[in-house]
């Protein structure tokens, strides 16, 4: 059968269907529709009503100097960033210990380990090597 046919075929068994049929299936398509939009409506609702607003540019370039005091803020209820990296302890500094909890520094006075203070020395500048002499050409 060619398309031309099999679309008159259609449109001939949407004519047999009796118009009341026709209305009513028509009316729950526009109260499903209906509903469907009420429901997507209160849901959205619900989230502005539990959602805090954006800071505005002026609020995000006080924070960026750091005259915008951010304990007085409300939390915006976004959580830690999931992306940022885990807090861990600082590694200790130049030969501290850290037993129990607390850190023991190690000083070292103008002796250091050895009981003796240096210093490194500079390396004196390379001295260039004189170029031979030339000789006279013929």
């Amino acid at each position: 059968m060619s398309d031309n046919t099999q679309a008159r075929q259609r449109r001939e068994v949407r004519s047999e269907v009796e118009p009341a049929e026709d209305l009513q299936r028509r009316r729950r398509g526009v109260e499903q529709r209906a509903a469907v939009t009420a429901t997507s409506n209160e849901e959205a609702e619900e989230r502005m009503s539990v959602s805090t607003p954006t800071p505005t540019q002026e609020e995000n370039d006080l924070a960026k100097v750091g005259a915008l005091e951010l304990d007085s803020l409300q939390d915006d209820g976004s959580g830690p960033d999931p992306n940022a990296p885990p807090i861990e302890e600082p590694p200790p500094i130049n030969g501290d210990t850290v037993t129990g909890g607390a850190t023991q520094r190690r000083h070292l006075g103008p002796g250091g380990a050895a009981g003796e203070y240096r210093t490194r020395a500079a390396a004196p500048p390379p001295t260039p090597t004189p170029a031979p002499p030339r000789q006279p050409s013929e």
